[in-house]
């Protein structure tokens, strides 16, 4: 009988450990430089780091080799917006040595995550609205290295 308990008592906090960690399961894309004829990955390019946590609804960006001193701004598109449209999840500047730091709250985990300059689109960041491309420089931008679902 106390092995059986004992039995019990462990799957439950197997279970009850499983469940927690599933809940703040974080999730990494990388955000890569693409050949605009060809779209394959330029490895020779910058490169940024998202990692996101769905249920919690946060994210941390890190990117490196990018412009320096440049405003960026991480957007997000799925199918379901209109042409040229998307949202603006955060902005920021990288550094002197081209790198960037940036967070934020998003809960609309699909489509395409790009890293564009700040310059290239119209909108607010964080406020949920649709925000505008307005211009299309691909050569300067990073793109999702995988579509999110």
């Amino acid at each position: 009988m106390r092995s059986l308990c004992s039995a019990i008592v462990t799957i439950f906090i197997f279970i009850s450990f499983s469940t927690s960690n599933a809940m703040d399961h974080e999730e990494t894309l990388l955000l890569v430089s693409k050949d605009p004829n060809t779209w394959q990955i330029d490895t020779s390019g910058p490169t940024a780091q998202l990692s996101f946590n769905q249920q919690q609804g946060t994210f941390n960006c890190s990117g490196q080799r990018l412009e320096p001193e440049q405003q960026y701004a991480l957007i997000q598109k799925d199918d379901s917006c209109p042409r040229g449209r998307g949202f603006i999840l955060s902005v920021t500047s990288s550094t002197a040595n081209g790198t960037l730091l940036l967070a934020g709250k998003w809960s609309n985990w699909r489509g395409k995550i790009w890293l564009v300059l700040a310059d290239d689109v119209r909108g607010g960041a964080a406020d949920e609205q649709l925000d505008q491309l307005i211009s299309w420089q691909p050569k300067r931008y990073l793109f999702e290295s995988r579509p999110l679902l």
